[in-house]
C-alpha cells in the first residue's frame, strides 16, 4: 500500500505534538519527584533529629531543653537558623502506659518523658511557594522499683537457720538440713526475669509470668538462670538451691505471676529486675503449699529455759513481691501494689521447773497489710535515690486459750479459745483462763527508702510487741474478752479480778522473757507489715512515639 504524502505529513505532526506533551509531563513529574524526594529526606533528617534530641533529654530530664539543643546541634539541626524558620519545643510531662498518651507537666520529681517537637521551612525547587516540616518523637525513661509485703515468713532471720529449716522444709514437703552460711549464701544470689525467661525458652517477660510451673521447676530455672549469671555468688546460691531442691514434693506448683506482681501495661520494662533468691524460695513455697499449712509440734528452739516450742502455721496468703513504676491506672490505683500475707500462728510455749509448770497457748491472727508504690525519685549516686511505699497494716487478734488445730485451715470461721492452764504449782494451785487482745488497723504510712536497694533494705511498720499487748490486756479486764481464774485444790475458785496483779506479774514475766524473744525470731509482730525496697532501676530510655 502506498501512503499519500499529504496524510504522512498529518501523522508526523500528531506525533510532534504527543511528543511535546509526554516531555512536559516527564519533566513534570521529575522536578516533582525531586521536590518530594527532597522533602522526604529532610523530614528523615527532622525526625532524627527529634528522635535523639527526645532520647537524650529523658535521661536528664532537669536539664531536658539544653540536653535536646545540644544533641540537635550535634545531628545537623540547627534549631535557630533564621534563614528557614527553624524552631525547636521541648516539653517535659508523663506518659500514661495503659492509654499511650503524653499529658505536658506534672511534679517535677516524677516526670518522665521528653516531647520533642523540630520544624523548618523549605521552599520548593520547581513550584511556587514553600513547605513547613515538622516531626514530633516522645521518649519515655520508665523507672520500676520491686519490694517485697509480708510478715512472718518473708522476715524470718537467716541466723536462725533452725526455725527455717523447720518451716521451709513444711512447706515444700520434705526435710532441710540447711546451716546458716548456707542461707546467708541463698540470701547473696539474685536472679532476674529476663534470666528465667531464658532458662525457661520462653520468647517475653508476658510469657514468663503466666507459665504454670512445678515448684522443682521454677528452682531448675533459678538454678540455671544462676549459673549462667557464673559470679561466685550466684553459682554458690546455685550449688545450695540444688540442695533444696532434693527436698521438694512433687505436688507443690504454681503460677510465675502470682509469686511477682508485675506491671503488665509495661511488663519489659521489669526484664533486668534482680530478685533476691532467698525471697523467691520462701514466697514460691508458700504459694505452692496448697493447703498453706505447716504443724511443726517441736521446732527444736529454746529462748531462756523454755522446754517445748511447738507451731502450727496457716498461710491464708502468702507475701507478694511487686515490681513496677511509680504511677496510677486508669482507675486512680496504684499500679505496683501487694497484699500481706494473712497469717494464722499457733505457738505451744511451755516452761516446765520443779514445782511450776507455765502453758502458754498463743494464738495469733494477722489481717492483711496493704502496701503501695507511689514515687521514685532518682538521682546520681543511685543510692541517693528515693523510693517512696506507702505502707497500711490492718487488723491482728493475739489470743491465749486452747484452739482446735482444725480452726488452722478453716478460714471461714472465727476463732473462739476456750480455758486453757496457764500455770500449775504442784496440782495445787492452778490458773486457768484465757484471754483476747484485737489492735485495730494501723493508719497509711508513707515509708521513704533510699539505697542501697538490695534485700536487707527493710522498714517495719509494727510498733507494738505480742507480749506487751497481752499484758495490757490481761491488765484490763473490764476492756478485753479476758478470764483468769484462781483454783486451790479443787475446792475453792475465785475470780482473779482482785488478784489479777500478781497473776500479771508471773505472766507478764513470762510473756517478756520468752514470748517476744520468740516472736521476735519467728518475725512476727503485732499490728504490723514488713515492706523491702530491694530493687531500683531508674530506667532505659525508649521511643514511643
Amino acid at each position: 500500500m502506498i501512503i499519500e504524502p499529504m496524510k504522512l505529513r498529518r501523522q508526523q505532526g500528531v506525533i510532534s505534538v504527543m511528543a511535546a506533551v509526554t516531555l512536559t509531563v516527564a519533566v513534570v513529574v521529575a522536578a516533582l519527584a525531586l521536590d518530594l524526594g527532597r522533602i522526604y529526606w529532610i523530614k528523615r533528617d527532622l525526625q532524627k533529629a527529634a528522635d535523639l534530641a527526645s532520647l537524650s533529654a529523658v535521661t536528664e530530664i532537669p536539664q531536658a531543653t539544653t540536653v535536646a539543643q545540644n544533641i540537635a546541634l550535634a545531628n545537623g539541626f540547627d534549631y535557630q537558623k533564621v534563614a528557614t524558620a527553624n524552631s525547636m519545643t521541648v516539653t517535659t510531662g508523663m506518659y500514661n502506659w495503659t492509654t499511650r498518651v503524653f499529658t505536658p507537666g506534672g511534679d517535677p520529681d516524677t516526670l518522665d518523658a521528653v516531647q520533642v517537637i523540630v520544624a523548618t521551612t523549605i521552599p520548593y525547587y520547581f513550584m511556587p511557594g514553600s513547605l513547613r516540616l515538622e516531626a514530633s518523637a516522645i521518649s519515655v525513661r520508665d523507672p520500676v522499683a520491686g519490694f517485697s509485703l509480708g510478715s512472718f515468713i518473708a522476715r524470718l532471720d537467716t541466723t536462725q537457720s533452725a526455725l527455717l529449716n523447720s518451716v521451709l522444709g513444711g512447706l515444700l514437703g520434705g526435710a532441710i538440713n540447711l546451716d546458716i552460711g548456707s542461707y546467708k549464701g541463698l540470701a547473696a544470689g539474685t536472679v532476674s526475669l529476663a534470666g528465667l525467661q531464658l532458662a525457661l525458652g520462653l520468647g517475653t517477660v508476658d510469657e514468663v509470668l503466666n507459665a504454670n510451673l512445678s515448684l522443682a521447676g521454677l528452682l531448675d530455672a533459678t538454678i540455671t538462670a544462676l549459673n549462667n549469671k557464673g559470679d561466685a555468688a550466684s553459682v554458690n546460691a546455685a550449688s545450695i538451691l540444688g540442695t533444696v531442691r532434693t527436698s521438694v514434693a512433687s505436688n507443690r506448683s504454681l503460677r510465675v505471676g502470682d509469686l511477682l506482681n508485675v506491671d503488665t501495661s509495661n511488663p519489659q520494662a521489669a526484664a533486668n529486675t534482680e530478685v533476691n533468691v532467698m525471697q523467691l524460695l520462701q514466697t514460691g513455697a508458700q504459694i505452692a503449699n496448697g493447703s498453706h499449712f505447716v504443724d511443726i509440734p517441736n521446732l527444736g528452739v529454746s529462748v531462756g529455759s523454755l522446754a517445748n516450742v511447738g507451731l502450727g502455721l496457716s498461710v491464708i496468703e502468702p507475701p507478694t513481691i511487686a515490681i513496677g513504676p511509680a504511677r496510677k491506672n486508669s482507675n486512680g490505683q496504684w499500679m505496683t501494689r501487694a497484699h500481706a500475707a494473712q497469717i494464722r500462728l499457733k505457738l505451744g510455749l511451755k516452761l516446765d521447773l520443779a514445782v511450776l509448770q507455765v502453758n502458754l497457748p498463743l494464738y495469733i491472727e494477722s489481717g492483711a497489710a496493704d502496701a503501695s508504690l507511689t514515687k521514685i525519685v532518682c538521682k546520681l549516686p543511685r543510692d541517693d535515690s528515693e523510693v517512696t511505699i506507702e505502707a497500711t497494716p490492718q487488723l491482728v487478734a493475739a489470743y491465749i486459750g486452747n484452739v482446735d488445730n482444725a480452726v488452722m485451715e478453716n478460714h471461714a470461721q472465727p476463732v473462739t479459745p476456750t480455758t486453757a492452764t496457764l500455770v500449775n504449782v504442784l496440782g495445787l494451785i492452778t490458773i486457768k483462763g484465757y484471754a483476747k487482745v484485737v489492735v485495730g488497723g494501723g493508719q497509711p504510712r508513707d515509708l521513704v527508702f533510699n539505697g542501697p536497694f538490695d534485700q536487707y533494705n527493710t522498714t517495719a511498720t509494727a510498733s507494738l510487741g505480742i507480749g506487751s499487748a497481752l499484758g495490757t490486756a490481761l491488765q484490763q479486764p473490764g476492756n478485753m474478752d479476758t478470764k483468769v481464774e484462781l483454783d486451790l485444790l479443787g475446792l475453792l475458785k475465785i475470780d482473779a479480778g482482785p488478784i489479777i496483779a500478781a497473776i500479771i506479774a508471773v505472766l507478764n514475766s513470762v510473756l517478756d522473757a520468752l514470748l517476744d524473744p520468740l516472736l521476735s525470731l519467728l518475725g512476727v509482730s503485732l499490728g504490723g507489715a514488713d515492706v523491702t525496697a530491694f530493687y531500683l532501676n531508674c530506667g532505659v530510655p525508649q521511643l514511643v512515639h
